[in-house]
């Protein structure tokens, strides 16, 4: 930051923690507190942009887009208005709980949620609902949030259903995210047959977890008051704060980033989209309920289902920072295996390019047929490395035909197949 002439204010800065534990509740409460002071001391928003990524502590990076999220939303506060953020519910059973010694990744995800949502929304028209889905899940995660629901007495703006409740078809119980956030997704549009919520102006998806602060929305708001219907958040934007293992799932991720963006030219090329995963997603209600129908990815590859159809349909698509702190340890890829959740990405996203027309790289698709026809294979090519071209690449350079080419990506996993034969 430049020109700055309160030195309370960097003193304030200056002791902010460079640390932020998912865990710890206070840590979503300091920068909340940090927000209301940046706010109070009337820092300019083009300052607060400064502070991020990279120029302050991280809490007081992570303050200043809340901050900015404030601020933006001052001018929308006195607009009537409905928000439902859908969000699965699977493998929630310890985040949803506070952190205890013998609870190490306990979030207090839900009381947090409502705590964010009451700050950025507070003195405002604007009404918020949280609508949880659940298929169904292995670790009894709903029977934790009903508790946590009745405890604080918070059942009219917090909604758990289960899809088992409901004659929908199996694919929607798969536990794989995309059949809970559809079935979400009818409910906010009032599709008949499903429980009737009312009626919505604007609709996030989003995940349980603490990942994503949502005292965030009110930049969402505000672009989406200038004219875009979709808005989607992406991790590695210029100005995003991201706390998290690049290759958590090993190198073999690399692989995995460059034959997706082979597959969807149209997201990372055209778009130029660089984080498809994001859930961070925004629509406007008139967009929602055109794209909805056209949904049918019911594992993790909803995420550029949304996209694709909303690229379908015409939409002008904007692009936003967010801040993101990881919560690996406990998410529900990490429990079943990240392999499952890059092999239903990698299927999903070729069904989509041929259901909506868009163009994608038939070597690649050959390949995928070939040497990807199970979660195992895909394991057993995310861990043994990557070629040597794929190794020390900037993010925007995957998926680019240059990078590697079909026929060198086929002898890697010849290589490996004849290796994994020998053993």
């Amino acid at each position: 930051m430049k020109n700055q002439h309160l030195d309370d204010l960097w003193k304030i800065i200056k002791k902010s923690k460079n640390e932020f534990d998912l865990t710890n509740d206070s840590h979503y409460q300091a920068t909340r507190e940090l927000a209301d002071f940046f706010i109070e001391k009337h820092v300019p928003e083009a300052e607060l942009w400064q502070m991020l990524p990279h120029e302050v502590p991280l809490q007081a990076g992570l303050g200043a887009m809340l901050a900015i999220s404030k601020l933006k939303l001052e001018a929308h506060k006195s607009r009537k208005m409905r928000i439902g953020i859908i969000i699965n519910l699977v493998h929630e059973h310890h985040r949803l709980l506070p952190f205890r010694f013998d609870n190490p990744n306990g979030e207090n995800s839900l009381r947090n949620k409502i705590l964010q949502l009451k700050w950025i929304f507070q003195n405002s028209n604007i009404s918020w609902d949280l609508i949880y889905v659940t298929g169904g899940c292995p670790w009894k995660s709903e029977n934790v949030f009903q508790n946590i629901v009745e405890s604080e007495k918070i059942q009219d703006r917090v909604h758990l259903f289960d899809i088992r409740e409901h004659e929908v078809g199996a694919d929607y119980i798969k536990n794989q995210k995309g059949g809970e956030v559809i079935f979400g997704a009818k409910i906010v549009t009032g599709q008949h047959g499903y429980p009737n919520l009312g009626v919505f102006d604007k609709v996030l998806f989003t995940d349980a977890d603490m990942t994503f602060d949502l005292g965030q929305i009110g930049n969402l708001v505000d672009l989406q008051s200038r004219g875009k219907s979709v808005l989607i958040g992406s991790r590695v934007h210029e100005k995003s704060i991201l706390v998290k293992n690049p290759v958590r799932a090993g190198n073999g991720i690399l692989m995995f980033r460059h034959i997706q963006r082979r597959l969807e030219p149209h997201l990372f090329e055209g778009l130029g989209l660089l984080d498809t995963q994001c859930p961070w997603k925004f629509f406007s209600f008139d967009a929602f309920q055109k794209i909805v129908p056209l949904l049918d990815s019911m594992d993790w590859s909803i995420d550029t289902d949304f996209i694709s159809a909303a690229m379908h349909l015409g939409y002008e698509i904007g692009i936003v920072p967010v801040t993101a702190i990881d919560s690996d340890l406990e998410s529900h890829g990490h429990a079943v295996g990240h392999h499952i959740r890059m092999f239903t990405i990698i299927q999903g996203i070729l069904h989509q390019a041929k259901k909506f027309g868009f163009p994608f790289d038939p070597e690649i698709e050959s390949l995928v047929r070939k040497y990807i026809q199970s979660p195992e294979d895909l394991e057993m090519l995310l861990g043994e490395g990557v070629p040597v071209k794929l190794l020390n690449k900037a993010n925007h350079e995957f998926g680019k035909g240059d990078t590697i080419s079909s026929f060198e990506l086929e002898q890697w996993f010849l290589s490996l197949r004849k290796k994994r034969l020998k053993n």
